[in-house]
C-alpha cells in the first residue's frame, strides 16, 4: 500500500514535460515578437512623423524667405539692370536691395557705398529634387558673387512648375525656351510660387499621403506701370 501511495506523490510532483516547455516557450516567443513588432513601428512612426515635422518647417521657411526676397524685385537698384532677368518654370533671377543698403551680410560695405550699387541678385533653382539659391552683390559696375547654391528646400517635386508668372490683368505668361522673353519680363506683376515636398522615407506607417505642399502668390511692389 505504501508502495502505491509513493509512486502517486512521485507523479504528482514529477515537472513539465519537454512538450509542455517547448509549447510554453513558442507561446512566449510569439508574445515578444508581438510586443517588438508594436514597439518598433511606434518607433518608426515617431521618426517618421519628426521627419515630416522638419521637412514641412524647412519649406516655410523657404517659401517665407524667397516670397519676402522677391516682393522686393526692383527695389532701389541703383545702376543694377533690369529687376527680372530670368523667369523660368523651375528656375528664377532677379534683383532688388534685399538688405536695403546694410554693409552687414550677405554684401560688404564696398558693395553698398559704391556709386550706383547696393543691389543684390538672386537666384532660385531647381537642381534634381533641391531647391538652390544664389546671392550676387552690385558694386555700382559689376556683379560679384557672395553665395552660391545654397540648399534653400530639399524634397521638392521636380515634375510640376514651381513659378508661374501673370500680367497685370492676370493673364498668364507662359516662358518659351525655358524663360519669359524680355518683353513679358517687363509686364510681370504677379508671380505664383509653388512648393510640392515629397519623401517616402519621411512617410508615418499605415499614411498613404508623403506630399506636403505650400502654395503664395507675390505681388511685385516696385513694378513699373
Amino acid at each position: 500500500m505504501r508502495f502505491f501511495e509513493v509512486r502517486r506523490i512521485a507523479r504528482e510532483h514529477t515537472g513539465y514535460s519537454f512538450v509542455e516547455l517547448l509549447v510554453t516557450m513558442t507561446v512566449s516567443l510569439f508574445l515578444i515578437g508581438a510586443l517588438y513588432s508594436v514597439l518598433f513601428q511606434s518607433q518608426a512612426t515617431y521618426a517618421a512623423q519628426e521627419d515630416q515635422t522638419a521637412l514641412r518647417q524647412q519649406a516655410r521657411v523657404a517659401m517665407d524667405q524667397l516670397a519676402d526676397m522677391l516682393r522686393m524685385a526692383g527695389y532701389n537698384l541703383g545702376s543694377a539692370p533690369e529687376r527680372l532677368t530670368y523667369a523660368g518654370t523651375t528656375e528664377i533671377t532677379f534683383a532688388a536691395d534685399i538688405d536695403d543698403g546694410d554693409p552687414a551680410m550677405p554684401c560688404g560695405n564696398a558693395d553698398e557705398t559704391a556709386i550706383g550699387g547696393g543691389a543684390e541678385r538672386i537666384r532660385y533653382r531647381l537642381q534634381g529634387t533641391s531647391l538652390l539659391r544664389t546671392i550676387d552683390c552690385w558694386d555700382g559696375g559689376a556683379w560679384g558673387n557672395e553665395y552660391t547654391d545654397l540648399v534653400a528646400a530639399t524634397d521638392v517635386q521636380n515634375t510640376r512648375a514651381i513659378f508661374r508668372y501673370f500680367d497685370e490683368d492676370g493673364a498668364e505668361l507662359l516662358p518659351g525656351g525655358g524663360t519669359l522673353s524680355l518683353l513679358d519680363r517687363e509686364l510681370v506683376r504677379r508671380v505664383e510660387i509653388t512648393l510640392d515636398l515629397t519623401s517616402a522615407d519621411k512617410q508615418v506607417l499605415g499614411d498613404p499621403y508623403v506630399d506636403f505642399e505650400l502654395r503664395t502668390s507675390v505681388r511685385l511692389r516696385n513694378a513699373e506701370f
